[in-house]
C-alpha cells in the first residue's frame, strides 16, 4: 500500500466547497473524529515523533491551504524545513497497510447502521494540458460537456452524518 492513500484528486476542492456551509459545531465534531482516528492509527506508527508529524501532516492535507507541498505543510506545522515531513513519507518506519486497514475499518463502521450505504459514482476530473495518464477529450458529467478530463470511480459512504469519500481511482481503459 502506498503511503499517500489519503491524497485524492479534487478532494481539497470538495473540502473548500463544503467548508462554506459548515457550522462551528460540525467543525468541532470533525476535530474530535480526527483525533479518534489518529488514536486508532497511532499504534501502527512506531515512534512518537512519527505520530506527531503524521497527525500534523494529515491536518494540513485536509486543510484549505491551496498547495500541499512538503514546504507548505512544513511551514503550516511550524517547521523551518520540510525534512521531517519528507522523513515521515520516505524513511520513517510504519506499517502503511495497517494504517490503511485501520482507517478503512474506522470509516466503514457506520455501514453496520441501518441508514449507512455505499455509493459508487463515476466522475470526471477536469484537466488542462495533455500529460496526465488517462486524460482525453471525453464527456464529463462534472463539466456537463466534452472536456479534457480523466474519468474516475469514486466510492463514498452515505449515512446520517453526511457523505464521506472513501476512495477514488482513475479508470484506465
Amino acid at each position: 500500500m502506498h503511503k499517500s492513500f489519503l491524497m485524492t484528486p479534487g478532494f481539497s476542492s470538495v473540502l473548500r466547497t463544503a467548508a462554506a456551509t459548515v457550522s462551528s459545531e460540525e467543525v468541532q465534531a470533525w476535530g474530535e473524529q480526527f483525533n479518534r482516528l489518529h488514536e486508532r492509527i497511532a499504534p501502527h506508527l512506531k515512534r512518537v515523533d512519527t505520530r506527531q508529524h503524521a497527525q500534523a501532516s494529515l491536518q494540513r492535507l485536509l486543510s484549505s491551504i491551496e498547495r500541499k507541498t512538503d514546504w507548505q505543510i512544513a511551514d503550516q506545522v511550524g517547521e523551518a524545513t520540510p525534512y521531517a515531513i519528507q522523513h515521515l513519507v520516505g524513511r520513517s518506519v510504519w506499517d502503511a497497510d495497517a494504517v490503511c486497514n485501520e482507517t478503512r475499518r474506522y470509516v466503514v463502521e457506520p455501514l453496520g447502521q441501518p441508514e449507512g450505504m455505499l455509493v459508487i459514482d463515476e466522475t470526471g476530473f477536469i484537466k488542462k494540458g495533455n500529460l496526465s495518464v488517462g486524460m482525453q477529450r471525453q464527456y464529463s458529467c462534472t463539466a456537463g460537456w466534452i472536456e479534457n478530463c480523466q474519468i474516475g470511480g469514486v466510492l463514498k459512504l452515505c449515512d446520517t452524518a453526511g457523505l464521506h469519500l472513501l476512495t477514488s481511482s482513475t479508470l484506465l481503459t
